[in-house]
């Protein structure tokens, strides 16, 4: 996949809701991905979605596809019921470590 990155920021209000967008090889499918730094509940399905809508919208051509990605640190059950019931949102977690080293 190429990557494109867009840099958050108040500035630019596109720029602030849309930190990354990835585009396919094939450039037929964007992907809207939602960051969250820890639990991720349902409102963030409406959240990717109005994004998702934009992209289509405003963005996408004719040929392409928008999926969406959210990622965070955890989810709960209501978010789990969301994404039972759409096809085009899928949600990964991410986990944290390191290690400390006494220099």
């Amino acid at each position: 996949m190429e990557i494109i990155t867009l840099s958050c920021g108040p500035k630019n209000r596109f720029l602030h809701y849309f930190c990354k967008r990835l585009i396919s090889k094939d450039k037929k499918t964007l992907l809207v991905v939602e960051l969250k730094k820890g639990r991720a509940s349902d409102s963030v399905i409406g959240q990717i979605q109005r994004y998702m809508g934009y992209v289509k919208e405003v963005i996408a051509e004719d040929n392409q596809q928008v999926k969406g990605v959210i990622i965070a640190l955890d989810d709960d059950i209501r978010i789990r019921r969301a994404l039972a019931v759409t096809n085009n949102i899928e949600f990964y977690r991410y986990q944290v470590s390191f290690r400390l080293f006494k220099g």
